[in-house]
């Protein structure tokens, strides 16, 4: 399949979830980055007031080169701030002896339990390690710099907090105690076992810890701890159903065995992940095996009416099939693969003289359509190889079958492709011509005609995303080695307040372009009553989602907002959440002085067996909205209220339910099937 231009929501929606992913981690354990990663920006309430003196037509997102993005005008002025981090204890008390790190700079905290810096005026990533030997929690996060001032920070380490679960291992058709069953603590890698009665006790030390179970004859298990289970009178009960058994036959087309092919089953986690509606936790679940002799393997103790993603890998000389999904309804299946001879593709890479060109990268695509497209799709490792000293190259192992040959764009020959048709133990000879493309060139002006410093430019063939380009100082940007023919030039969303309203459609070779951009957006910013929340903000009217980490004094700001209306939301680690609903943001305009009170929240867990998205509102305002897994359930916080939740499939609504909760609720919204 063709790979289209991806939509600004699920763009959006998998840089949220990387985010997400990482603040839920350990601050101890994250890498300190140099320099601030692209801002998913954040909020501001219809009582917030747009700025008309902020209007932005000279300057767009900094060039990521020069590193942290300043938070101010650019021009002459002041380029630093001082920072001045105090560390305290839970009670209010100086920390001394705490490592501090604001960007490349370290200190250790006096008996004030302070540690000051003179840094660039800009995002400083910030990290604070306790004393030695105390148990206390690091914390890390990001900090605007204003300058030729003093930014002051509060960072508060909170005691380590290890806890007891206990859940109850039982057979799930007729509730008999399983025990002896082996459990490994994760990600501790604490081996441990359930008692006579099934019990098992562990120690949970962060918000990763969960126990993977493996029990003969039974399907496997994961188990995440929540709260309510300290005890073993109050353990969760966690039932393990029967396992199945999978007999594996591979064969050739002649029906011979074939051996040594490498199989892999792929199971997703939270899929029999217990209790059902928890965070999931862990990597897939995999098995992994390799046919014998006769053709032949057996997987044990795999779950029963669950998706299983199936691959395989071949030896020499036959082509692997297709990934399939197996689900198994029996207590013992097989199943039989078949492998073709693989065909091959070999030849030469040369330049428009005829001479050999090494280095060159050459890929295989399955063709789709008669026609070949202008700039091939990217392939897999095992599609992909690169030419030889004398041009040479060759692709093993391919399925018969009708396949696309050729050149990716690497920026540095003109991308082209050719259709082969690939038969059984044959390899077909082609050759690929490593040619100098066309450029498109040109400047990015504002509005009074000044160049357009550090915009990024995107340009896009056939409606794919090729490439991109940030114009320079003079607002100049360059795409070299591309196809013949038209092309559109785009501005991403959400990286600066001035772009294109539209796609700008050009024809390659054209080196004298002009883009005039305008203010075709806004931000949002504010502060809120904690230092640890994840903001999030909601178009009303569309699809573009946006979040970030508050920064270390709860102040947050959100760019390159389109014009509209937009609800916020923010909500912490310990269940508080605040909303500021029908946000106005104004194109080229700034509204802040946004501020928002942490309540305490009730947390929706919405689930559906077909939806691929919800979305939580109250009329008109929206207080979540995400993508859903099939089977497992999503997070939203929200206030003490009713709310609406709608489950959609394919951007259709297919059900909704109401519900009403109060503060510190945990409810599972089950949409049906």
């Amino acid at each position: 399949m063709r790979r289209r231009h991806v939509a600004a929501f699920a763009f959006v929606l998998a840089v949220g979830a990387l985010i997400c992913f990482v603040w839920l981690h350990d601050p101890a354990t994250r890498p300190r980055p140099a320099a601030e990663p692209p801002a998913v920006s954040a909020p501001l309430p219809a009582a917030a007031v747009p700025r008309p003196d902020l209007d932005r037509t000279d300057l767009a997102t900094p060039d990521p080169a020069a590193g942290a993005v300043a938070d101010q005008p650019a021009g002459p002025g002041p380029t630093t701030g001082s920072l001045r981090v105090f560390v305290r204890d839970e009670r209010g008390d100086a920390l001394e002896g705490c490592r501090v790190a604001a960007g490349a700079q370290e200190a250790i905290t006096g008996r004030s339990g302070t540690a000051e810096f003179v840094v660039a005026a800009a995002r400083t990533f910030v990290a604070v390690d306790p004393p030695t030997g105390q148990p206390l929690v690091p914390r890390a996060g990001w900090q605007t710099v204003l300058a030729d001032r003093h930014n002051d920070v509060v960072v508060v380490l909170s005691r380590q907090a290890n806890t007891t679960f206990w859940c109850r291992l039982v057979a799930a058709e007729d509730e008999r105690a399983l025990p002896g069953v082996a459990v490994s603590s994760l990600p501790a890698e604490t081996l441990l076992r359930s008692d006579a009665e099934g019990f098992v006790q562990t120690t949970v030390t962060d918000e990763q810890t969960y126990l993977e179970i493996r029990a003969a004859g039974r399907s496997p298990g994961r188990v995440v701890p929540t709260d309510g289970h300290a005890t073993r009178a109050t353990a969760l009960r966690v039932p393990l159903p029967q396992g199945a058994v999978l007999h594996v036959h591979t064969t050739d087309t002649a029906s011979a065995p074939v051996a040594d092919v490498t199989i892999e089953l792929r199971l997703h986690a939270w899929q029999v992940q217990w209790p059902h509606g928890a965070r999931s936790r862990g990597d897939a679940i995999c098995w992994r095996g390799a046919t014998d002799a006769a053709g032949q393997l057996t997987f044990r103790d795999l779950p029963r009416g669950l998706p299983l993603d199936v691959t395989a890998r071949c030896a020499a000389g036959r082509a692997a099939p297709a990934a399939q999904c197996w689900v198994l309804d029996a207590e013992s299946e097989q199943r039989l693969l078949v492998l073709p001879l693989a065909g091959s593709v070999h030849g030469r890479v040369l330049d428009a003289a005829g001479q050999p060109v090494s280095g060159v990268s050459v890929q295989a695509n399955v063709r789709d359509g008669e026609r070949a497209p202008r700039v091939p799709d990217p392939a897999p490792d095992e599609l992909r190889t690169t030419s030889a000293e004398d041009g040479t190259f060759r692709l093993a192992g391919l399925m018969p079958g009708a396949w696309q040959v050729g050149i990716p764009y690497d920026g540095a020959h003109r991308p082209n492709a050719v259709a082969v048709e690939v038969t059984p133990g044959r390899s077909v000879a082609i050759e690929l011509l490593a040619e100098v493309g066309l450029t498109v060139a040109g400047r990015a002006l504002a509005a009074d005609d000044a160049p357009c410093r550090a915009v990024t430019i995107n340009l896009h063939v056939d409606d794919t995303f090729v490439t991109s380009s940030v114009t320079d100082a003079q607002g100049r940007f360059r795409f070299a080695h591309l196809p013949a023919g038209a092309c559109e030039l785009r501005t991403d969303p959400f990286e600066g307040d001035i772009g294109l309203a539209d796609p700008v459609t050009v024809v390659t070779g054209d080196e004298q372009v002009e883009l005039h951009l305008h203010a075709v957006c806004g931000s949002l910013s504010g502060r809120l009553s904690g230092s640890d929340a994840w903001v999030t903000v909601y178009e009303r009217g569309g699809d573009a989602v946006l979040g970030t980490r508050c920064d270390l004094d709860g102040s947050f700001t959100c760019r390159g907002l389109a014009t509209g209306t937009w609800d916020v939301v923010a909500h912490d680690r310990s269940g508080r959440v605040a909303l500021a609903s029908a946000v106005q943001v104004l194109p080229g305009r700034a509204t802040d002085n946004l501020a928002l009170e942490l309540r305490p929240a009730a947390r929706l867990r919405p689930r559906h067996a077909r939806a691929d998205e919800f979305v939580v509102c109250q009329g008109q305002q929206i207080a979540g909205k995400d993508s859903l897994q099939q089977g497992a359930a999503g997070e939203a916080y929200v206030p003490p209220g009713t709310w609406t939740v709608a489950f959609r499939s394919l951007g259709r609504e297919i059900s909704r339910c109401e519900v009403t909760v109060a503060a510190g609720d945990e409810r599972l919204v089950d949409g049906g099937r």
